[in-house]
């Protein structure tokens, strides 16, 4: 048992038929586990990995009532980092829990764009309940993510749960034409977001690329937000910047007058314990153990995404 703890692959290797059957006890299993876990933390006042805290509250809460919070909300953002298995486990973790009570959200993804979604729907006919190849299909190691293996527990829970599964992300002609122009916004958020830019770049963007990568950004959100409002329930699956209920897809939904939850999945250490539990930018988060993750500047090196500094 101890290999289970949100071990996808150690799931899978339990050997069972890919059905509805299967899937729900995938999702206890490791409903199981986790609420061993998160029980002996809940209630307290000390953040620490594998605990999920409640920022208006300022507890924690068990696994438990947090899938009661998501099941009540019609639009929730889960904001992870990118490439780093713990989160994207456990985002297969929720789909799978939620499945398991009966609730099918549609699932939106920022790694794809809205051009894909028929790639997606051709390979399913063939593939209903396996989403081995859908990486390939999707040429997703040209897209400058993340390796799909990344992604896969949260592709194989949705295939197996038929959860409709859309792009939220923006065409690369609709991504030149965004980094072009201006979204309206205030200068204190478009310096957010260059701030927010700047460090994801590696410190290693200059203008006017800088100002190129916020527009796009403010585009990308507002296509999300759009994007969201078509679904219900649904479950965006993006990059923690764009679930900051104070810029990102949470703000404009809420300029529209629509709610979301907004969850970020962290990982733990004092210094994100104090910046994320303090900021507020988040209905929840979900602190997760420090774990190694793919070097964010050498893989935008390798899609020719940032250029080293001379």
């Amino acid at each position: 048992m101890k290999g289970i703890n949100f071990d996808y692959t150690c799931n899978r290797s339990l050997g069972m038929p890919a059905t509805r059957f299967h899937l729900r006890r995938l999702a206890s299993i490791a409903m199981a586990l986790l609420c061993l876990k998160a029980a002996a933390l809940a209630n307290t006042h000390d953040p620490r990995p594998n605990v999920i805290w409640a920022i208006d509250r300022g507890s924690a809460i068990d696994i438990s009532e947090f899938l009661e919070v998501i099941r009540q909300n019609p639009i929730v953002i889960i904001g992870e980092t990118h490439g780093v298995a713990e989160h994207q486990n456990r985002e297969a973790f929720v789909l799978g829990a939620l499945a398991d009570k009966g609730i099918y959200p549609s699932l939106g993804l920022e790694m794809i764009s809205h051009d894909q979604e028929a790639q997606i729907s051709g390979f399913r006919s063939q593939s209903p309940e396996d989403a081995s190849g859908l990486g390939e299909r999707l040429d997703w190691s040209a897209s400058g993510w993340p390796d799909y293996s990344y992604y896969r527990p949260v592709f194989d829970i949705a295939f197996r749960a038929k959860l409709p599964i859309f792009g939220i992300d923006l065409t690369e002609e609709e991504k030149r034409v965004g980094s072009s122009k201006a979204t309206l916004g205030s200068d204190s958020l478009r310096r957010s977001w260059s701030e927010s830019m700047m460090t994801a770049h590696c410190n290693l963007i200059e203008e006017p690329r800088l100002t190129e990568v916020v527009n796009l950004q403010m585009a990308r959100d507002a296509y999300m937000a759009k994007s969201a409002e078509g679904f219900g329930p649904v479950i965006l699956i993006v990059g923690s910047e764009h679930a900051r209920k104070d810029r990102g897809v949470p703000a404009i939904l809420k300029s529209d007058g629509k709610t979301a939850l907004s969850i970020a999945l962290v990982s733990y250490s004092p210094e994100s314990q104090k910046r994320y539990v303090d900021s507020h930018l988040y209905d929840y988060v979900w602190f997760t153990p420090e774990s190694t993750k793919e070097d964010v500047c050498d893989r935008l090196r390798s899609k020719g995404l940032i250029k080293i500094a001379h």
